[in-house]
């Protein structure tokens, strides 16, 4: 039988001896995007919260925001971002904030969620490029909406 040869810890750990599986070295090696925005504006404290958990699970990252003011008062993140905004908001509603921002000449994606919207809503919604999503939220309506924005 032939003698075992010392290796040394150094040479073991470059030739892939004793690490990690090869997927895991393989896995962190590949450059990421950053995630997607998810910018959520509802001033219910709960549900936000709620969604902003639902989200985050989700992979994007979420920037909540409690009224139409605090939307237009900073600006918007860079990157791949989905508005998800409450028509019933005080002060200045959701379809009043974003009818601002289009203004402005943003062209984000945007979902409006709002419980029985009449059709004098819709209308606007449509014009301003909005999907309505209606509350209350229950079932993958509002993550497919914004999968199919961020996509």
């Amino acid at each position: 039988m032939a003698p075992r040869r010392r290796v040394s810890r150094a040479r073991a750990l470059a030739a892939g001896v004793g690490t990690a599986p090869a997927y895991a070295v393989t896995r962190s090696a590949i450059p990421r995007e950053p995630a997607p925005w998810v910018l959520l504006v509802e001033d219910d404290e709960a549900v936000a919260s709620a969604l902003q958990f639902a989200l985050t699970i989700e992979g994007w990252r979420v920037d909540v925001r409690t009224s139409g003011e605090a939307l237009l008062a900073a600006p918007v993140p860079a990157g791949s971002v989905c508005l998800v905004i409450d028509v019933q908001l005080p002060g200045i509603s959701g379809l009043a904030a974003l009818a601002e921002l289009r203004r402005r000449g943003s062209r984000t994606p945007a979902i409006l969620i709002t419980s029985d919207p009449p059709p004098a809503t819709v209308r606007q919604a449509a014009r301003l490029g909005a999907r309505i999503v209606e509350k209350p939220l229950i079932g993958g309506e509002l993550l497919d909406a914004i999968r199919a924005h961020l996509a």
